[in-house]
């Protein structure tokens, strides 16, 4: 039903992540897939949840070698986040920042850097009473950049000051 339908989805979800911590990817995938398919049928792919759950499987898809195909779920779920919420919220940059760790990871750097870029923009507007919280969110994004060999300097971030 449509009242159990996020319950489902999450008990999916948290089994994927159960089955991604012993590397069983595709059951992993099924799952995720299982508990998305569940949020479209009662038209729940707006919701924080389901936001969440795109972004796991689209980078979920990345480390079983199907980048392209993460970023088309995470193409239509940015779609979504823009109808619903703004291109300027912390789930828009949720989004992207899993755009730019896929680009990354298959090489296309000046991609990941745009898409890092805009998230810390969103990031700094958030985080602008909390610059700890911003510190700790920009150390993430150079996380990333730094676990996929990239050397970009810093200068995404002041790029857009």
């Amino acid at each position: 039903t449509a009242e159990n339908a996020p319950l489902a989805s999450n008990l999916h979800a948290n089994l994927a992540g159960l089955y991604t911590c012993i590397n069983k990817l595709n059951l992993a995938k099924q799952h995720l897939e299982q508990g998305i398919l569940l949020l479209e049928r009662y038209e729940l792919t707006h919701t924080n949840d389901a936001i969440i759950q795109a972004v796991n499987y689209a980078v979920l898809l990345g480390h079983m070698e199907q980048a392209e195909q993460g970023l088309n779920v995470l193409n239509k779920c940015a779609a979504i986040v823009k109808k619903y919420n703004s291109n300027r919220s912390l789930d828009y940059a949720t989004v992207l920042e899993a755009v730019g760790y896929l680009y990354s990871i298959t090489g296309k750097i000046e991609l990941a850097a745009q898409s890092l870029g805009v998230v810390l923009s969103i990031y700094r507007n958030f985080y602008t009473e909390d610059s700890e919280q911003f510190k700790e969110k920009e150390n993430e994004i150079y996380q990333i950049l730094a676990q996929t060999s990239i050397n970009i300097t810093k200068n995404i971030s002041n790029e857009n000051k």
